[in-house]
């Protein structure tokens, strides 16, 4: 799996967040239409993929050996930070916090 791919799973848990925000939205936008049940259904089950996705990319990631290349990819993927907020949590410059960021991206497996 080469690091575009590792990137893109490594996402897939803001992309599921920011999936139960929009249906959150959705679902303050349609309460007045009494179609609520199917959108608090929906965020139910959104709810739970996005547990099952930190789960998943959290775990795999606290596999890692090398500390620096656990935080990069936490501060990153799961916190949602940028490169120059992730460089400065981690008392880097963004230069270095993406050297780090890169080699954790090669140390990183994915097990699905």
């Amino acid at each position: 799996m080469d690091n575009e791919e590792k990137k893109r799973y490594l996402l897939s848990y803001q992309q599921s967040k920011r999936a139960v925000k929009r249906l959150e939205q959705e679902l303050q936008e349609v309460e007045e239409m009494g179609e609520v049940e199917e959108i608090q259904e929906k965020i139910k089950r959104e709810r739970q993929q996005q547990i099952k996705r930190y789960e998943r990319v959290r775990q795999q990631v606290e596999a890692m050996e090398e500390e620096r290349e656990k935080d990069a990819l936490i501060y990153k993927y799961i916190c949602g930070m940028t490169e120059d907020a992730a460089a400065k949590k981690m008392g880097y410059t963004k230069r270095q916090f993406q050297r780090i960021n890169k080699k954790a991206l090669e140390h990183f497996e994915v097990c699905r």
